[in-house]
C-alpha cells in the first residue's frame, strides 16, 4: 500500500487509494463556501479518518494530498473557523502563536474564565468531570489537566 492508502474496517485486502477528489467527495458545500467533512469527527468537531492505520483530521489530510508534507512546527488552520472544512481556500499553515493570534482577532478568545479560587476547587471536588464542565463551562480536558497537574502548576 502506498503513503495515501487507508484500509477500511474489516475490508483491508481491499485498500482505498485516496485522492483529493475522494476526499471531496465526502463533503458537502455550504452557503458559505466550505466543503464540509460527513465522516467521522473528533471530540472537538474536526472531521477525522484513518489513514495508514491512524487517526488523522480530514483538513491535514486534505491539505497534505493537495501540498506535501505538513512541516514540522506547523499546523493546518483555517480562515472560515469552520472545523470540519477542508476547502484549500479556506485551509492554511501557521505555528500555534500564528493560531492565537487568529483566534484573539476573530473574537474566539474571550480571555481566562478560570481563577486560582475555581483551580483548587476542582482538585477538592469529589464529584465527576462532567459535572465540574457543566459547573465552570471549561471542556473535560481543561478539569482533567487540572486534576492531575498538568496545567495550572502554580496553583496550591
Amino acid at each position: 500500500m502506498d503513503e495515501n492508502t487507508v484500509a477500511r474496517r474489516g475490508h483491508s485486502r481491499h485498500p482505498v487509494a485516496w485522492t483529493i477528489q475522494a476526499l471531496e467527495a465526502r463533503c458537502t458545500r455550504n452557503a458559505s463556501g466550505c466543503l464540509e467533512w460527513q465522516g467521522a469527527t473528533t471530540a472537538g468537531g474536526y472531521g477525522s479518518l484513518r489513514v495508514r492505520n491512524r487517526g488523522v483530521t480530514a483538513h491535514r489530510f486534505a491539505w497534505e494530498l493537495r501540498h506535501g508534507p505538513v512541516p514540522d512546527g506547523l499546523f493546518v488552520l483555517h480562515h472560515c473557523d469552520n472545523r470540519p472544512c477542508i476547502a484549500d481556500g479556506h485551509l492554511f499553515l501557521g505555528t500555534i502563536k500564528d493560531n492565537a493570534i487568529d483566534a484573539a482577532r476573530k473574537g474566539r478568545i474571550a480571555g481566562q474564565r478560570l481563577t486560582a479560587d475555581d483551580v483548587r476547587r476542582i482538585r477538592a471536588a469529589d464529584v465527576p468531570q462532567d459535572v465540574l464542565v457543566k459547573q465552570y463551562g471549561v471542556c473535560q480536558a481543561t478539569i482533567s489537566h487540572i486534576q492531575t497537574g498538568r496545567n495550572w502548576r502554580h496553583v496550591t
